[in-house]
């Protein structure tokens, strides 16, 4: 999945809602890997830090609920990130995907 935002966003963390009927075939997701697109410095051209995060979900067998899984992502800088989920199972059920995230401003600073 890729998401495009209107500008060049600072990202603390996203979450995702995910259902987790494992007698089902339905399961969180076993890994996550986020890459952010756009968000170097211009006028240097260096970007700040590594512009992918990984996330390895620990596998749940006990609780079939459905839940948020927050996921840091250390205020990396970007207007896309593209998405990859690994199965656990046969199925991936996502509700939500929801982005915290605030303008670059206060953490672009390059000496």
């Amino acid at each position: 999945m890729t998401f495009r935002f209107d500008a060049v966003r600072n990202f603390s963390s996203v979450s995702f809602h995910a259902n987790n009927q494992h007698t089902r075939d339905v399961r969180v997701f076993r890994a996550a890997r986020l890459t952010f697109s756009g968000g170097g410095d211009a006028a240097s051209g260096r970007r700040r830090g590594s512009r992918t995060v990984n996330y390895a979900y620990l596998r749940d067998d006990v609780i079939e609920y459905a839940r948020m899984i927050p996921v840091s992502l250390h205020h990396r800088l970007g207007d896309r990130v593209t998405v990859q989920l690994y199965f656990d199972a046969r199925w991936i059920m996502l509700s939500e995907v929801t982005f915290q995230s605030g303008t670059k401003t206060p953490y672009n600073f390059y000496v």
